[in-house]
């Protein structure tokens, strides 16, 4: 048990150190020294549980990528436009307590790939929206494109907008251009969402 809370600790201390030296440079330019000077701790630590910092920085995109899916799950094409905010603004909520770790992620010295996974993760909870059928496949493929693209997109840009509007307010948009939009195109009466 106890060793359980040191490594909770030691780890949770690492990641925090990570994001906290994303947010000044490049991970090419963060040593494991550096990594573990920031954390407090000793590179023995460090490499009980990683062998390299991108190791560690995999494990904190893996996380949060998990949180946003769980926020989702739950959603189909028949899913109600308050449902569908309500798990929005829950996600949003997520992002805001995590700030630091979204900008360090998607800011300029972030892993520039963890925005296509944000992508994916996205595409891949949507995809399976395809089984409620679709007349049109290019329609279809136009959808995911502007659900995964154009909403990652949205969400990046307000993370990094310090004068950004509430996450309520996003969320009623987002869930409404979703209902009206993208979840329309799989039902044969898109307003039976609303």
């Amino acid at each position: 048990m106890k060793d359980d809370k040191r490594k909770r600790l030691s780890v949770e201390l690492l990641k925090q150190a990570l994001i906290e030296l994303l947010q000044k440079k490049d991970m090419d330019r963060i040593s494991i020294k550096e990594l573990c000077e920031t954390a407090g701790i000793n590179r023995s630590t460090f490499y009980t549980y990683y062998d390299t910092q991108h190791e560690l920085l995999e494990e904190i995109e893996d996380d949060i990528l998990k949180e946003l899916i769980v926020r989702f799950q739950n959603l189909s094409p028949e899913t109600g436009l308050q449902e569908v905010i309500d798990s929005v603004r829950t996600c949003l909520r997520y992002v805001e307590r995590n700030i630091d770790s979204f900008r360090a992620l998607l800011g300029e010295h972030g892993d520039r790939a963890f925005s296509e996974k944000m992508i994916a993760a996205n595409e891949a909870v949507i995809r399976e929206w395809s089984s409620f059928g679709s007349a049109d496949p290019d329609a279809e493929k136009t959808a995911y494109l502007f659900a995964t693209c154009g909403g990652t997109s949205v969400i990046k840009n307000w993370i990094m907008d310090d004068d950004r509007m509430s996450a309520a307010q996003l969320s009623k948009l987002l869930g409404t251009l979703i209902c009206k939009g993208y979840m329309g195109i799989f039902l044969s009466d898109p307003d039976k969402n609303m």
